[in-house]
């Protein structure tokens, strides 16, 4: 009895995930935003932010991932502003490794960020990015993108 106990439980959390699956307005899909003619204007998108990896997050920018689905890490390179107020992140400490040329270190960090209304978002969390698209074809025609974020708030 205990173990179809379990398997209810699991049951009930899978459907509650696939339940809770994040559905955009029209226009702001993340597969619609990658396209040559949004380069250079201001689009709204939405889905998951994702960061598998965090590189120059000191300064400037720090780039993240958009994606249509919870369980993707890579889709829409996204660029939040650093800083300490509404719509930023606060910048990374610097890495605390021995930088040894030709090696690379992996260190676990914790990000602050906060959206444009001051609330905190954690990666994982679904929001809507307002922001300048950078979109072009590379020489083998994939679309290469990045959205420029000007705002952006938790849904």
């Amino acid at each position: 009895m205990k173990a179809l106990g379990r398997i209810g439980a699991f049951t009930a959390v899978a459907m509650l995930l696939i339940a809770c699956q994040h559905k955009p307005a029209p226009g702001e899909e993340v597969s619609s935003a990658c396209r040559v003619e949004n380069d250079k204007k201001e689009i709204s998108v939405s889905g998951y932010l994702q960061s598998p990896i965090l590189v120059g997050c000191e300064k400037g920018t720090c780039s993240f991932q958009l994606t249509p689905k919870r369980d993707q890490k890579y889709d829409l390179r996204i660029e939040i502003p650093l800083g300490s107020g509404p719509g930023t992140m606060t910048p990374l400490s610097p890495s605390k490794q021995e930088s040894m040329p030709g090696h690379t270190f992996v260190e676990r960090v914790t990000v602050d960020i906060r959206d444009s209304n001051g609330s905190n978002v954690s990666l994982g969390d679904v929001i809507r990015v307002t922001g300048i698209m950078h979109a072009y074809a590379s020489t083998d025609g994939t679309m290469q993108c990045r959205l420029e974020v000007k705002k952006f708030v938790s849904l």
